[in-house]
């Protein structure tokens, strides 16, 4: 089946999928924005948000029990629905432990329902065309991120028809998916390699995803919250969120050829110089109100932010025997979760303590931590052989580990050929 046919039969799924990326990026973005504009200190709302990667995580390790005991499309169906019943329970409390509560369901259920959409996508496609299906889901993905961050215009973040509108998205979502004839795809869960074993092969790609979730998807959850606390309008906020989403997928493109024709350990060495760089640039303009300037080095920190894990990611699977390669993926998605777990905590805290300028003064020193060691490791040991080096894959900031299988898989078939 060509790539063509094979995107035709499965546009329920993109549609889907596509819905539900529009109602997730609202979603992040309106509570960072409402809970700033409410009342939440940085420090607590810090730790609102992150407890999503509890659920996250634990989505992603349960999920496959729920399948296999009641079917893929009736797991889909409830958390979808329990995704847009959440979104409206927010507007009945201004608790943050009930927020807590709310995000901590939302991770649950995005992770369900993403695994299991992503699990219809990759049964849809074959070794020929799996590589184009995922970079069409890639672009999907980032032109749901980048509309959803416009929605937030709509209607005013401190009433409830906002998040109305973010139910009746997820709510939609439900709708290609159920009514698709498409038969349920065979599912496995996968093996986990263990992080010991991980760490010993490829140290400085499994402390990368870690880094990932520490910066990239923290500085995502948080960018709201500081456009709040410096008097950013909600039209303000939109153009600065959807700016950060485009210039990720942008510098995808030459951040993964360059990693493709040298040495990985030095395309991530590179990376994180240029975001201390620049994180650091970024701080210190917003100190002294230099917006076009701050807005340029903001975007090329981002950039490379969101291009860490796939680098990483795929420098971890270089290392890999071949039959290790796609569970090791599990594995990974959970080690980057940890981060966006940790992160948000650590850098809200900095902000509520020292200042809004600390969302890229502590993405760029967690970067410059993890330089160091980048720069130990390449001193260490040689670089893995060309010949033995796989594709770099372009992944989402919140991959589950059924995307993070499908490059992986992408990534070896095309080092093979």
């Amino acid at each position: 089946m060509t790539t063509k046919k094979t995107v035709l039969s499965t546009w329920p799924i993109f549609a889907g999928i596509l819905m539900l990326v529009l109602g997730n990026g609202l979603q992040a973005t309106l509570l960072g924005v409402r809970g700033a504009l409410i009342g939440f200190d940085t420090a607590t709302l810090s730790t609102v948000l992150a407890v999503y990667y509890i659920g996250y995580m634990s989505g992603c390790v349960l999920t496959p029990k729920l399948i296999k005991n009641v079917g893929h499309i009736r797991v889909y169906a409830a958390f979808a629905s329990c995704a847009s019943a959440v979104a409206l329970i927010y507007t009945l409390s201004d608790s943050p432990i009930m927020w807590a509560v709310l995000r901590a369901f939302n991770g649950f259920s995005f992770a369900a329902i993403f695994i299991i959409s992503e699990s219809w996508l990759n049964a849809a496609s074959t070794k020929k065309t799996r590589g184009q299906v995922l970079s069409i889901y890639m672009v999907t993905v980032f032109i749901g991120l980048t509309a959803a961050q416009f929605l937030l215009n709509v209607a005013d973040p401190t009433g409830f028809q906002l998040f109305v509108l973010n139910s009746v998205v997820l709510s939609l979502a439900i709708i290609p998916l159920s009514l698709s004839k498409r038969p349920q795809p065979k599912y496995e869960a996968p093996q986990k390699v263990s992080i010991p074993h991980l760490i010993r092969l490829a140290p400085l790609g499994v402390l990368g995803c870690f880094t990932a979730g520490m910066t990239s998807t923290t500085f995502l959850a948080l960018a709201p919250v500081y456009g709040v606390n410096i008097g950013m309008s909600p039209a303000d906020i939109s153009f600065f969120m959807a700016m950060l989403v485009v210039s990720g997928m942008v510098f995808q493109f030459p951040i993964g050829w360059i990693s493709d024709n040298m040495d990985r350990r030095k395309v991530m060495a590179f990376n994180f110089t240029g975001i201390t760089i620049f994180g650091m640039a970024a701080g210190i303009l917003t100190l002294n109100n230099m917006e076009i300037l701050h807005y340029a080095a903001t975007a090329v920190m981002c950039g490379l932010m969101l291009t860490i894990y796939s680098v990483s990611a795929t420098h971890v699977n270089d290392r890999l025997d071949e039959g290790e390669i796609v569970n090791a993926s599990a594995t990974l998605i959970l080690i980057n979760g940890s981060g966006a777990l940790i992160g948000p905590i650590i850098v809200g805290g900095a902000m509520s303590a020292f200042g809004q300028p600390m969302l890229f003064f502590m993405p760029a020193a967690f970067c410059a931590a993890t330089l160091i060691f980048a720069i130990f490791r390449i001193g260490l040991t040689d670089a893995v052989p060309e010949e033995d080096r796989g594709d770099y894959i372009a992944l989402p900031d919140k991959p589950s580990y059924v995307t993070a299988e499908m490059a992986a898989e992408v990534s070896q078939e095309g080092s093979s050929n």
